[in-house]
């Protein structure tokens, strides 16, 4: 399947935003600017929490495997 032309285009459309804010206030800007804003800072906001989620899973994940190898690892060579 080809990719879609519309992918990633809000994304792009609230970097610019983003840049074009500079120095201004949030009165300077102009409705659909600040929209675009606001789907910029909840985006990075969602993506953050769930590093603060799934981190401690990898963690998780990693012990779990490291002590499914170790039970293999010492069925074979009988410790």
């Amino acid at each position: 399947m080809g990719s879609n032309f519309s992918d990633g285009m809000l994304d792009k459309f609230a970097e610019q935003a983003l840049e074009d804010m500079g120095d201004k206030s949030w009165r300077d800007i102009d409705t659909n600017s600040l929209i675009l804003i606001v789907y910029a800072t909840q985006k990075a906001f969602l993506k953050k929490l769930a590093g603060k989620v799934t981190t401690p899973l990898w963690w998780l994940l990693g012990t779990i495997a490291t002590i499914g190898v170790w039970l293999v690892v010492s069925d074979i060579f009988e410790l």
